[in-house]
């Protein structure tokens, strides 16, 4: 074995052979223990919390909206514009309503809490509704509800519900 492109010089030999972890700790152990800025911290979860890859949101920053709809809240998760998608959580008032609304894109609706109630009939806490493009309905609660829904940036408000997907 060459021994010159060895970052010690050293031999193969265990004995006297330096080793990088052994001067790394070596370095670590010797210095000065150093208190870190105070704002270091934040800065470092920034930087998790935007780094391409990953979006962390807590509870206590979602943006909630108001949807135009009198007791339906809305807070984006995730915009996908690429592909044309939305992730949003939806939370309904007990007694409140989505219109008539056709689908430009797969819609997938998970019931986090509550009761809703659309053509299908009512979905509770745990169930999953996956709406295909250009199906159209809309959807009530009697006592409330938090949805997670997928969705395609097509959607839109309709009078009549008797859409195909040739309409998109």
């Amino acid at each position: 074995m060459d021994t010159s492109m060895r970052w010690d010089n050293q031999s193969d030999s265990s004995a006297g052979r330096l080793s990088l972890w052994s001067v790394l700790r070596e370095i670590v152990s010797s210095s000065p223990e150093a208190k870190p800025p105070q704002q270091l911290k934040a800065r470092l979860m920034e930087r998790i919390r935007t780094r391409p890859g990953s979006v962390v949101l807590p509870k206590a920053e979602r943006p909630w909206q108001a949807s135009g709809q009198p007791g339906v809240e809305i807070c984006e998760l995730f915009r996908d514009e690429d592909n044309a998608r939305l992730t949003v959580l939806v939370r309904m008032k007990a007694g409140s309503r989505l219109p008539n609304h056709a689908h430009g894109g797969t819609e997938e609706c998970f019931v986090v809490e509550g009761d809703l109630y659309n053509d299908e009939g009512q979905l509770s806490a745990g169930d999953y509704l996956n709406s295909a493009v250009g199906t159209c309905h809309e959807a009530r609660t009697e006592h409330g509800c938090l949805l997670l829904i997928q969705s395609s940036f097509y959607d839109r408000i309709v009078e009549n519900a008797a859409l195909s997907t040739r309409d998109f």
